[in-house]
């Protein structure tokens, strides 16, 4: 098993440097990826220890109860962070999505930001002079809330 977390970690850190283009490493960097990847490596280390001390491996630790609470909490611990960490990410996104769409005004109806028309002086459109074009002049912020940031509604239907 050490030895197959000996590959696991060699791709691992192949893949690190793949995805930056070679300008990051294990030890380097700052990608969201490469967190992950340091991240699912810290989570995985220690089964093949526990594999060892277990009765498959060196029978240190003989108690069934014990092992197999073991692998439990490994398990949970590995899955349950990068779960959490990976909805950080997707949100932390999201959250960047929001503000440059916000700041760049980059939504449909030709670019015009429906958020901040609602504070703009009637007929103009915000950061210019221009009037609003013909197609936005009457609708409800509130109930396009969702499309404001180009998020479409994802439910599924039953």
């Amino acid at each position: 098993s050490c030895l197959a977390f000996a590959v696991l970690f060699y791709f691992n850190k192949l893949q690190v440097s793949e995805y930056s283009d070679g300008e990051e490493s294990l030890l380097s960097g700052e990608s969201e990826y490469r967190k992950a990847t340091l991240m699912l490596l810290a989570t995985w280390f220690p089964f093949p220890f526990w594999y060892a001390v277990s009765p498959e491996g060196l029978d240190l630790i003989s108690n069934i109860t014990i092992v197999q609470v073991g692998w439990a909490f490994f398990n949970i611990c590995a899955k349950f962070s990068f779960i959490f960490y990976i909805q950080r990410v997707k949100d932390l996104y999201y959250s960047r999505m929001k503000t440059k769409r916000e700041l760049t005004g980059n939504h449909k109806f030709g670019g015009v930001n429906k958020a901040r028309l609602a504070f703009a002086p009637r007929g103009v459109v915000p950061g210019t002079v221009s009037p609003l074009p013909d197609d936005v002049e009457n609708y409800s912020n509130i109930e396009d809330a969702p499309n404001n940031y180009g998020v479409e509604d994802h439910r599924v239907e039953r």
